[in-house]
C-alpha cells in the first residue's frame, strides 16, 4: 500500500470557505480526498532496498497530468538509483494516451497498450517477478537501459500525460511501478536494481475551487485643490518732487510772526515820538 499518501489543495481565500462548510460532510467519507495534485512515497516490490516519491499534478500544465517522479535516500541503506522506466494503469474509457518530457532525461512511451500488456519495455526495462502488479497500461521510458555504465543517472523526471477523459481521479485505485538500475549509495558500487509498484487505493475526488471574485476598487474622492492667495496689491510710489527750474527767481523769505510783531509795536513807538516832538513844538 501507498506509504504518506498527500492530497493538497491550493484553494484561494475565497474556496476556504466553502472548505469549511464542507469539512463535517467530508468528515463521513472516509478515503474521499478533494485534490488538486497527489503526492506519495512508493516502497520496493522486488530488488535491492529503494525509496521514490511520486507527484501527480493537474495544474502546472493545464489539460494535462504532471508526473514528477523523485528518487530519495532509501532510510536504512542511504541507496539511490537510476530511474529506467515507469508504468501506471488506467481506467476504461480513458485514452489515448500522449507523453513529453518536461525534465530529467529523455522521456519516450514505450507502450500505451491500455490492455495490461505494458509492463515490459524490453532490455530489462520491466516490472516483473517479486509479485504483485506486472502488468501495465502504460509503460514509459526514461533515458536508456543499463543505467551508470551506459550513461544514464536519471533521480528525477518530469513528464506531462495526456489523454481523453483523463483527471486526477482517473488514478483511484490504480498501480503505479518504477524500476531503478544502478542502485546502491551515494559514492558505492550502486550495480544493485529495484522494482517498485503501488497502488493508490483512497478514492480521488477532484473538484475545482471557484474562481475568487475580484474586489470592487474603491475610488478616491480627489482633493479639494486649494484656492491661491490673493496677491497683495502694489504700493504705489510715491510722487517724486518736482525739483526746481534753474535760473528762476529767488524765493522770497517770510518773516516769522514774533519777527513781524516787533517790527509793528517799534513803528508804532517812532510814530508816538514824532507826535510828541510836534506838540512841543507847536
Amino acid at each position: 500500500m501507498i506509504t504518506n499518501l498527500t492530497f493538497t489543495n491550493r484553494l484561494t481565500k475565497t474556496a476556504l470557505i466553502s472548505l469549511g462548510l464542507a469539512a463535517a460532510s467530508l468528515a463521513f467519507a472516509p478515503g474521499q480526498a478533494k485534490a488538486d495534485s497527489i503526492t506519495f512515497d512508493a516502497s520496493p516490490k522486488t530488488g535491492d532496498p529503494a525509496k521514490v516519491n511520486v507527484t501527480l499534478d493537474d495544474t502546472s500544465n493545464p489539460g494535462s497530468i504532471t508526473v514528477t517522479v523523485n528518487v530519495v535516500p532509501e532510510d536504512n541503506t542511504g541507496n539511490i538509483g537510476d530511474i529506467n522506466g515507469v508504468y501506471f494503469n488506467l481506467p476504461d474509457g480513458v485514452g489515448p494516451v500522449t507523453v513529453s518530457g518536461v525534465s530529467g532525461g529523455p522521456v519516450n512511451l514505450g507502450s500505451s497498450d491500455l490492455n495490461g500488456n505494458a509492463g515490459n519495455l524490453g532490455d530489462g526495462v520491466n516490472m516483473q517477478g517479486g509479485g504483485g502488479d506486472t502488468s501495465f497500461d502504460v509503460g514509459i521510458r526514461i533515458g536508456f537501459s543499463g543505467g551508470i555504465p551506459n550513461g544514464d543517472d536519471y533521480q528525477t523526471t518530469t513528464f506531462k500525460v495526456s489523454a481523453a477523459g483523463l483527471s486526477l481521479s482517473s488514478f483511484t485505485s490504480q498501480s503505479f511501478g518504477i524500476r531503478l538500475k544502478s542502485v546502491g549509495p551515494v559514492g558505492g558500487t550502486r550495480n544493485g536494481s529495484s522494482k517498485v509498484a503501488e497502488s493508490i487505493t483512497s478514492p480521488i475526488v477532484v473538484t475545482t475551487p471557484p474562481a475568487e471574485t475580484p474586489e470592487t476598487p474603491v475610488a478616491e474622492n480627489p482633493e479639494t485643490p486649494v484656492t491661491p492667495e490673493t496677491p497683495e496689491t502694489p504700493v504705489t510710489p510715491e510722487t517724486p518732487v518736482t525739483p526746481e527750474t534753474p535760473g528762476g527767481t529767488d524765493p522770497v523769505e517770510v518773516p516769522e510772526p514774533l519777527t513781524m510783531g516787533g517790527l509793528i509795536l517799534g513803528a508804532g513807538g517812532l510814530i508816538a515820538a514824532r507826535r510828541r516832538k510836534m506838540s512841543q513844538k507847536g
